[in-house]
């Protein structure tokens, strides 16, 4: 990720989520940790409200929100269905993040037998994606496409 983006930013909350992970062993959220270990993953903290948003969401979707509306960034990069349509509605940029696997074959960053590799291990290590949605991601790799639609629920950043 830090190859592919200037900036990355997370709101204290979903810095607070990983962190929970973490202490469950969840493995996919651990190049995440390594970015904010090594400061090129940015936690901001004291993300103020921009826009007031539904309360179904939580409060880190509602961070990563605000922040991006705050900051204007690139990409708003998570994987809370919900989420992803509330900000798409307010004309953000929402990806899922299994996209940037799809995003890094078709830039040729990454074969597509890597991207497979790291979609599996995602998945092993707790990356929740519904079997038809695996296969279908797993297909847009093969076929080096971008464009999908899926659910999920991990975490939520911002990519400048």
């Amino acid at each position: 990720m830090k190859d592919t983006f200037e900036e990355i930013l997370i709101p204290e909350a979903i810095f607070q989520k990983i962190l929970r992970g973490k202490s469950k062993s969840r493995g996919h959220d651990v190049p995440l940790m390594t970015g904010i270990d090594e400061s090129w993953i940015k936690v901001r903290k004291g993300v103020r409200a921009v826009e007031p948003l539904p309360n179904y969401l939580g409060e880190g979707e509602k961070q990563a929100i605000n922040l991006m509306l705050r900051d204007r960034s690139d990409w708003l990069v998570m994987d809370d269905k919900l989420a992803i349509n509330v900000a798409r509605m307010m004309g953000l940029n929402a990806r899922y993040s299994i996209y940037l696997l799809l995003f890094w074959v078709k830039r040729s960053m990454l074969s597509k037998s890597k991207a497979i590799e790291m979609l599996d291990q995602l998945v092993q290590t707790g990356y929740y994606l519904r079997s038809a949605d695996y296969l279908a991601v797993r297909g847009l790799i093969q076929e080096g496409k971008s464009r999908f639609y899926l659910l999920g629920n991990t975490s939520d950043y911002l990519c400048k």
